[in-house]
């Protein structure tokens, strides 16, 4: 016999969980304005941190009873890490979005998709949702200040994605989430075991470890009287930056370092069963480190820092490659 279930008994669950919450984007084509009506992409995540902070400013006036005399909202500050595990499909947008638009696209399924560091799109939209309490934050305005790729030496591939955006706003129901229906990625991650690693072309097999940043230095202060969100989110210089962790075998990288010889370094991962690929490339590249230590009594392994410049052959200074069943991105 199943046991009374009275009206006034405590729910199973307590609060949102976050095995249950979704994480979607789409682009705008103004600042800060979401565009209807479009489908949006749904985002396999690891953890997210995006979020809106408001300074809380007491009043400088000194009254008798030593008290505050009154306290004033000051600006919301909308921005944030998504951490992904690097796919196959589903990640294009944030690929864009960190690089910029120039993207050539050849073939006729699968694609090649050659995606070029250059100008950057306008923005995204961007919208974690609590699908068990119906809650839906989105935030407008969203642009790609850094992407870290990480390469580890076993598992799978990694991005940390930090944004700046615009403004927060908040959706309650059941038609809270901007799409009801996205794009769902369904093939599974890349595998580090089906990863390789090229050094002035040249594929090497004493690396251990890698990753490759490109930063686009976002402007965060630009807020003006009368709004207390940010009114635009302008792009500095950019720049390109890694590491590669090898096993001192020689001295041909560290003389790269020493005599001050540029090089290139790609990342490549292949899918043996679908035939995906991811391959991040920095053209031109200088390495800077120090001197191999010896800790203990173990193997010694040396941290090659590298930081890109522009590359004439390739009109760039970073280039991602796809090679998927995505037509266009």
């Amino acid at each position: 016999m199943a046991a009374p279930n009275p009206n006034n008994c405590s729910p199973a669950v307590c609060s949102a969980t976050g095995s249950r919450s979704q994480v979607l984007i789409k682009e705008e084509q103004c600042y800060g304005v979401e565009v209807p009506n479009i489908q949006a992409q749904l985002i396999p995540f690891v953890s997210e941190g995006v979020q809106a902070s408001k300074n809380l400013i007491p009043s400088a006036t000194i009254q008798a009873n030593r008290s505050v005399n009154g306290l004033i909202d000051g600006n919301f500050d909308v921005g944030g890490d998504l951490n992904v595990e690097l796919l196959p499909e589903g990640l294009e947008l944030i690929y864009k979005h960190a690089l910029g638009t120039t993207i050539e696209t050849t073939g006729s399924g699968p694609y090649t998709h050659v995606i070029k560091a250059s100008d950057l799109p306008t923005s995204l939209t961007y919208e974690k949702g609590f699908n068990d309490i119906l809650e839906y934050f989105r935030y407008t305005g969203m642009r790609i200040n850094t992407l870290n790729l990480t390469f580890p030496q076993e598992g799978i591939p990694t991005a940390t994605v930090s944004f700046v955006g615009a403004r927060e706003d908040i959706f309650s129901g059941a038609n809270g989430s901007m799409d009801s229906t996205p794009t769902v990625p369904t093939k599974p991650p890349f595998e580090m075991r089906f990863g390789s690693v090229y050094e002035d072309g040249v594929k090497v097999a004493f690396i251990t470890s890698g990753n490759v940043q490109i930063t686009n230095n976002i402007s965060t202060d630009e807020f003006v009287i009368g709004s207390e969100f940010r009114v635009c989110a302008t792009e500095g210089k950019r720049e390109i930056t890694g590491s590669v962790e090898i096993l001192f075998q020689d001295l041909v990288m560290y003389n790269k370092f020493r005599n001050g010889t540029d090089s290139s370094i790609e990342f490549r991962l292949i899918n043996n069963t679908t035939g995906d690929e991811f391959r991040v490339l920095v053209p031109a590249v200088r390495f800077s480190g120090e001197t191999p230590t010896i800790d203990d009594d173990t193997g010694i392994r040396l941290t090659m820092n590298f930081q890109g410049k522009f590359d004439e052959t390739l009109n760039t200074d970073m280039q991602i490659t796809l090679v998927n069943t995505i037509p266009s991105i």
